[in-house]
């Protein structure tokens, strides 16, 4: 029986709040990683950013973040050409506010493709949504960070405020088949 390509690198579920969830000392053993994530946030509001970040080390904080997206929400269509050279990737109202539906949160699937490879940046492909009390959203988005080491390190925060208990977060390794 061949090999299952997804597997749990590390999970976090939340029995609190927190200011971020940082995934450190990834092992060079995969081919692409995944983080799949539902969150829900303790500001008000229906939903908010979520911003990512990542380095070798330690994150990278200087304006290397480039990425373009595509959503739609209950009666909007809206694109980005570019967000070009900012200092994290923002996936904008993927959290769920402390204003949305009780229960609910947001989701992320975020794909980060050939993280070890270091003759090219690194890119990611994402799938984002959530459905608040207003605000119903799902989004593609697709980026690339102007940085050529391996990934090690992944820091992911809510714009403002903190993360709530019950969020959970995810990182899978994805082998080649």
């Amino acid at each position: 029986m061949a090999s299952e390509p997804y597997q749990l690198i590390s999970r976090n579920t939340l029995s609190g709040t927190a200011s971020d969830i940082t995934f450190s000392s990834i092992p060079s053993t995969f081919e692409h990683l995944q983080i799949k994530a539902t969150m829900r946030g303790d500001v008000s509001a229906d939903g908010h950013a979520l911003r990512v970040q990542m380095g070798n080390s330690s994150v990278e904080t200087g304006s290397i973040y480039s990425m373009q997206y595509l959503w739609g929400s209950s009666n909007t269509f809206e694109y980005s050409t570019a967000t070009a050279n900012t200092t994290y990737f923002n996936f904008y109202d993927t959290i769920l506010g402390a204003n949305a539906t009780s229960g609910r949160f947001g989701f992320a699937v975020i794909t980060i493709l050939d993280y070890l490879n270091a003759s090219k940046n690194t890119s990611f492909i994402a799938q984002i949504g959530n459905y608040g009390a207003s605000d119903k959203r799902a989004g593609l988005y697709g980026g690339v960070m102007d940085f050529t080491s391996a990934i090690d390190i992944i820091k992911m925060y809510p714009q403002t405020g903190d993360f709530v208990a019950n969020t959970d977060v995810a990182l899978y390794g994805i082998k080649s088949s």
